[in-house]
């Protein structure tokens, strides 16, 4: 239950201005909200429709169709106009997803190890004193290393 409901519902024993203060609601907000109930209905309904269809062609497809293409298919089927945006929201309400075939790659190392690389590059004193003796302090290395590489300011 949404406040303004909240509000329709106890308007005849409390007045429409004390909840509208209570709640911290706007009277132009409530019956803004009072006013376009028979559009919302509307709308559900409508999205209810789309929604059924949407299920179709994801089971159509065993459950592999995303939003892009789920749209394609809705256009080719007919019907009304669907953007591929009320599709992914209508998806994602209803709880349905697409098969996602690429796999993720990792491509740098978490901070965590590459800090614990440079400690323990920089904690062999032979490594650091030949380093820092013919480096000027604006140079910047390159430590390479099992997990990858880390480009250090020495």
């Amino acid at each position: 239950m949404n406040r303004y409901q909240f509000v329709d519902d106890h308007q005849r024993r409390h007045g429409v201005k004390r909840l509208c203060d209570i709640l911290g609601l706007a009277r132009s907000s409530f019956y803004y909200w009072r006013r376009t109930a028979a559009a919302r209905a509307a709308r559900q309904t409508a999205e209810a429709g789309i929604a059924a269809r949407i299920r179709k062609v994801h089971q159509d497809s065993d459950g592999t169709y995303g939003a892009p293409r789920i749209t394609a298919e809705l256009h080719d089927e007919g019907g009304p106009a669907v953007n591929h945006k009320r599709v992914a929201r209508i998806m994602r309400t209803i709880g349905l997803e697409g098969v996602r075939l690429r796999r993720r790659h990792r491509t740098t190392c978490r901070l965590a190890r590459a800090l614990r690389a440079v400690h323990h590059v920089a904690s062999h004193e032979h490594f650091a004193l030949s380093i820092m003796s013919s480096r000027s302090p604006t140079d910047v290395m390159v430590v390479m290393g099992g997990v990858g590489s880390v480009t250090c300011r020495v």
